[in-house]
């Protein structure tokens, strides 16, 4: 493919009186610049990755090497396209200048055939996107889970956009169980104007979760017609591809299948799936739905018949919007890269800031293969280990599997220090795959592990409330392919923080498996949450005696 048909975008970045790897770089911009006499104000970014720099600007994605005294890279991706005054994409040239220590001067060109646009930035430190210390609106609690969170490599969202402290909503009220979660994403997908991007651990033609997602994309379909839309809506899907499972395995013939019933007209809504194959770690267990950049439904739930009525599942969904949803784009994103090897457009829709709002971390791990890997420092980790850590009253979670030995000891520490630890366990979580090498156990044994370290201080152990899910308040849940069995993912912290998403307490989703997951830091959220969700469930389940466990 010649140069012509495939615009390059090349970068040069001179950044004066640096060395090669200067931690001071990194963090995140407020960038305010000019072009044609216009003014523009952006946010970007600036991240290690290795030896690599990665940067973000506005919608431009790019990391650059150091080369010959500077930091170079390139990029041929079409989508980058009007990335820095709006027209089309060409061959760029940047030289940055250290003029303070919180700022960089910035001098740009772009050379798009016979036309040269040039113009000039200010890039100025914005401290709080990853610096805690600096918002007053958030809390101590949330402090040191951004302190330890917020920056981890790894991470695949850049680091300007993982935390956002205004301009945030999400639901005071929790989505709970498939077919009210399900119903959110259908309306949700029938509101696009240019995009959605979906991800699932698992699909299943048929089921009444795919039902409700064909039908939104239907009624998309008809409004786009109604409207005289003159170009269709994005739709892009990624679905695990375990090999070694069947009912995984066949995920993406399934979503095929589903796509197919849609029978969507391309001129109003395009559709696009790709797969994350692997063996049998290392899989894709995020769930979220992006649309246009701007809202955004995070969940539990997978597309498979357990979300089926008129007993499904214990499941839980939070839908947001703002720079949140941002966040959980650029996720999708370096998905779709991963997975597909191109990227996808830019979005031409403004970003979403609301008046006020909600403090959030977008927390995400990228999958690991290795069954011997036992890194925790990864943002959903560090997440979840600094809020128990630094919890001074009450912890209450709720999880299907509970094996990770890092969450153990972490409840260890606690209770000893005086917290109160309320537990919520699926008694039949995970199936036989958690007596698998490398995936710690089932729940009753790391319950008796806990019990272990424990017994020798009743006080501590008195602190602890355990109980299996039950639905009727007189039998668990004994397995996970009952109807109506617990999936939901949800932790809060001292009526304050709040940890849900994906991520079970398990070694597949601590270790091995990509995760997607949100922090919310608002005392008036979390307390309406659990008021919901976690007090009703916890308190018809049954309570268990630690110390008579098989």
């Amino acid at each position: 493919m010649t140069r012509s048909a495939l615009p390059l975008l090349l970068f040069l970045v001179a950044v004066a009186g640096l060395a090669e790897a200067n931690p001071e770089l990194e963090g995140p911009y407020r960038i305010e610049g000019a072009s044609g006499g216009q003014r523009y104000t952006l946010a970007g970014g600036l991240e290690y990755q290795g030896n690599e720099l990665r940067f973000a600007r506005g919608p431009l994605r790019g990391k650059l090497s150091w080369d010959k005294g500077a930091w170079r890279g390139t990029s041929s991706s079409t989508g980058l396209s009007g990335a820095l005054t709006g027209g089309a994409a060409g061959q760029v040239t940047l030289e940055l200048v250290r003029t303070a220590p919180q700022r960089l001067d910035v001098r740009w060109s772009l050379v798009n055939g016979a036309r040269q646009t040039q113009g000039s930035e200010v890039w100025t430190r914005a401290p709080i996107a990853s610096a805690p210390e600096a918002s007053a609106a958030m809390s101590d609690l949330k402090d040191h889970v951004l302190r330890a969170a917020g920056r981890k490599r790894g991470s695949t969202i850049p680091a300007a956009e993982v935390f956002s402290d205004a301009g945030n909503r999400i639901g005071k009220r929790v989505l709970v169980d498939g077919p009210e979660i399900f119903a959110a994403a259908a309306r949700l997908i029938e509101s696009a104007e240019e995009e959605v991007l979906l991800q699932s651990f698992h699909w299943q033609d048929g089921c009444q979760a795919a039902d409700a997602l064909v039908a939104g994309l239907q009624r998309l379909q008809e409004r786009r017609r109604a409207a005289g839309a003159a170009r269709p809506v994005r739709v892009h899907v990624v679905v695990d591809h375990n090999r070694l499972i069947k009912e995984l395995r066949k995920n993406p013939d399934e979503l095929a299948a589903s796509i197919a019933r849609a029978n969507l007209d391309p001129r109003y809504v395009v559709v696009q799936q790709s797969k994350h194959s692997h063996w049998l770690y290392g899989a894709l267990h995020s769930k979220t739905l992006v649309v246009d950049g701007q809202r955004a439904l995070i969940q539990s739930a997978n597309v498979h018949d357990a979300q089926n009525g008129p007993i499904p599942w214990r499941e839980f969904g939070f839908e947001l919007a703002g720079p949140i949803a941002k966040a959980f784009r650029s996720d999708f994103v370096e998905l779709w890269r991963q997975t597909r090897g191109d990227r996808l457009p830019a979005l031409t829709t403004p970003p979403l800031q609301l008046d006020g709002g909600v403090p959030m971390m977008a927390a995400v791990r990228p999958w690991g293969r290795s069954v011997f890997s036992r890194n925790v420092k990864d943002a959903p980790g560090q997440a979840i280990l600094q809020a128990i850590n630094n919890a001074q009253q009450r912890v209450r979670i709720i999880t299907p599997q509970f094996s990770a030995k890092p969450v153990r000891e972490a409840l260890v520490a606690a209770l000893r220090r005086g917290v109160q630890i309320e537990l919520l366990l699926s008694k039949g979580g995970g199936g036989f795959r958690m007596k698998l090498p490398g995936q710690g156990g089932t729940s009753q044994k790391n319950l008796g592990r806990l019990y272990e370290d424990l017994k020798s201080d009743p006080a501590a152990l008195a602190r602890l409330d355990a109980r299996w899910y039950s639905r009727d308040g007189v039998q668990p849940v004994e397995k996970e392919s009952t109807p109506g069995a617990l999936h939901a993912k949800y932790m809060t912290v001292d009526d304050q923080l709040a940890v849900v998403g994906a991520s079970n307490l398990d070694n597949q989703s601590f270790y091995y498996s990509r995760e997607t997951n949100v922090v919310v830091d608002s005392r008036e959220t979390v307390i309406g949450w659990d008021a919901q969700v976690f007090t009703p469930n916890f308190s018809r389940s049954i309570r268990i005696d630690l110390s008579k466990l098989d």
